[in-house]
């Protein structure tokens, strides 16, 4: 963040198969993170932690 600015990003969201192959992807552009929550951690306890990021952005496209 600069100046109280969002920085914005281009970037990729990938899904891959089983196998570890490429299987989809989608393209975005001019995206920033407006909201980023994670589950409460217990040390105590063998939970994983679950964090949720929802990303804004300008254009979507869908690649393969």
């Amino acid at each position: 963040m600069l100046d109280g600015a969002v920085e914005r990003k281009n970037g990729s969201i990938v899904m891959f198969d089983p196998a570890g192959d490429e299987s989809g992807r989608w393209n975005f552009e001019n995206a920033w993170i407006s909201e980023w929550t994670a589950s409460d951690l217990d040390s105590g306890g063998d939970d994983i932690v679950v964090e949720t990021v929802t990303i804004t952005h300008e254009f979507l496209e869908r690649v393969s």
